[in-house]
């Protein structure tokens, strides 16, 4: 996340990247590429996306003003910035009734449960900083890591090797084509001495436009013969390596399995979609549904009562996958009364 260094931040260690991530990141020019780059990748942003609003289509089991305080659009939020950034922090306000306001990280003081939070929050006229005591912010992480608990650490940072290389190919890529020309030459047997009229001409052919030049029967006097290429086309553009083309697509996956997306979620190769419905299942059990409980416990924690996020049912997906299961337990010798109430159905 882009935050205004008011205030000193946590260090955090270096990885040691080995020889084959060396090579690969002077290939790809890894090193001009910033630690934000990974969340501008599409991949990142669905991912982002698609945990967000899973998160809105929750249900807030709580007092009705601690419900009120958290609108779909504040569990949107925070799924988002703990994809793209590993945490989100709000300020508990209760002058005028409850509010939570989110708030940025910049520093952190004293030991666990006594944490002293300095904050930024966000306005129109800039960045207001704030320090609260650990007892009125909600800190909400997708990890935590032992080095450094009073932060949270997101898929995209935990698995840097896999986004950086995705966010090199997808800039180098986009760097290639939005720099190239994209228009095209028309050989004609005249002379064109003028370099400027040129330099013109080449400007057009960047937007898609047509220019002409001359070609090598102009630079022979009348005499010469006609190469056959005058008033013959040519395309202008960029030509992607297509190694590079190539290895987007698996690298955009890698993204997208670090937030919990498997690939075949998105693919309806098999025809019926059973790929796609199991991985929406796994998504939900091992993404949406541990990420509920973690809100869950953050919430009920600072506002010492019971406070439940529930995720929306699975419905088909899920329906179909605990069939199948039941199904496989009765053929196993196991009664359809004990099958259908392990696999949820009573």
């Amino acid at each position: 996340m882009l935050i205004p260094k008011l205030f000193a931040r946590a260090k955090r260690a270096a990885v040691e990247r080995g020889y084959t991530d060396q090579a690969l990141a002077a290939q790809l020019d890894y090193a001009t590429l910033s630690a934000n780059d990974a969340a501008q990748l599409a991949a990142a942003v669905f991912g982002a996306g698609l945990v967000g609003r899973s998160l809105a289509a929750a249900t807030v089991e709580a007092d009705p003003v601690i419900g009120a305080a958290l609108p779909a659009s504040s569990r949107d939020m925070i799924g988002r910035a703990l994809v793209l950034g590993g945490e989100l922090f709000f300020d508990v306000r209760t002058r005028g009734g409850l509010r939570l306001v989110p708030a940025l990280f910049a520093d952190a003081t004293g030991g666990p449960e006594r944490y002293v939070y300095k904050l930024q929050v966000a306005s129109p006229r800039g960045y207001l900083p704030i320090r609260r005591p650990w007892s009125a912010v909600l800190a909400f992480f997708w990890a935590r890591n032992p080095r450094f608990p009073w932060r949270g650490e997101g898929p995209l940072t935990a698995a840097r090797l896999s986004t950086g290389l995705a966010a090199a190919v997808e800039s180098k890529l986009s760097g290639e084509i939005s720099k190239s020309v994209a228009g095209s030459v028309l050989p004609v047997p005249f002379g064109e001495t003028d370099m400027r009229q040129f330099r013109t001409n080449l400007a057009a052919a960047k937007k898609g436009g047509l220019f002409t030049s001359p070609s090598m029967a102009s630079g022979f006097g009348a005499g010469a013969v006609n190469s056959g290429g005058e008033y013959r086309t040519i395309r202008l553009g960029a030509r992607p390596d297509p190694q590079m083309t190539a290895l987007r697509s698996p690298a955009a996956a890698a993204v997208l399995q670090a937030i919990g997306i498997q690939p075949g979620m998105l693919s309806l190769e098999d025809g019926s979609g059973q790929l796609a419905r199991e991985a929406y299942r796994q998504f939900a059990h091992s993404v949406i549904e541990p990420l509920c409980e973690l809100l869950s416990e953050e919430l009920s924690l600072k506002f010492e009562r019971e406070v439940r996020i529930v995720p929306k049912s699975f419905g088909n997906a899920d329906l179909q996958a605990r069939a199948r299961a039941a199904r496989s337990l009765t053929q196993a010798g196991a009664p359809l009364e004990q099958a259908l109430r392990l696999c949820g159905f009573e």
